[in-house]
């Protein structure tokens, strides 16, 4: 029994320093190594690195994943020019100049974010609902009155102005979702997952 209430779309990371900054450059670059092209980002097969190759399969452009032990670490090697992209949530660069959104995981841009693509613009379907969830979970059997009492707060907690004027700006779309609905996107995350690794 678990409950969501934020979402962070998934997103490609890249340094502006370099030159390869918009998605078309990204596919330009990857198309140029055959397959060397470096992707950043937090611990092997976990949710980023199965999005990337989500996205390499989408996008028909092969790259090679390099697991850091955080996504700090991640993007510290991105600005060292380590490799030419990021996989992470849009929040993650806001105040961080040196850092741009290339393409975004949402059926529609982020109004945080409006001069960023989501890849359904760019041409690339299926990745509308690459993202990263957060939420809680109950054990097995907790009685329905305490299911009750957290759907109320989490409830509030999703129509509160503090918390809203705190997470929306990073990107996050705050929700209140039941522990059916969760339920439902796990399963289908799990799907995504397998047949991402197959």
């Amino acid at each position: 029994m678990e409950y969501i209430i934020k979402i962070d779309p998934e997103a490609v990371i890249t340094n502006n320093k370099t030159g390869v900054v918009t998605w078309e450059q990204i596919v330009a670059d990857a198309k140029a190594k055959g397959g060397d092209q470096l992707w950043l980002g937090p611990a092997a097969g976990g949710l980023d690195h199965v999005t990337a190759q989500m996205i390499w399969k989408a996008a028909e452009i092969e790259a090679k994943w390099v697991p850091f032990a955080s996504g700090g670490k991640a993007k510290a090697a991105l600005l060292g020019e380590q490799g030419i992209t990021y996989t992470g949530n849009p929040g993650e660069i806001i105040g961080k100049p040196n850092f741009s959104v290339a393409a975004v995981c949402a059926a529609e841009r982020l109004p945080q974010f409006p001069d960023v693509p989501t890849f359904k613009e760019l041409g690339i379907d299926g990745l509308e609902n690459e993202i990263m969830w957060r939420g809680f979970a109950v054990k097995a059997g907790t009685p329905d009155s305490i299911i009750a009492w957290y759907d109320d707060i989490f409830e509030k907690v999703t129509n509160d102005p503090d918390w809203i004027a705190t997470y929306a700006p990073m990107g996050n779309m705050l929700v209140h979702k039941t522990r059916d609905e969760f339920n439902k996107i796990v399963q289908a995350d799990y799907d995504a997952y397998k047949a991402a690794r197959q």
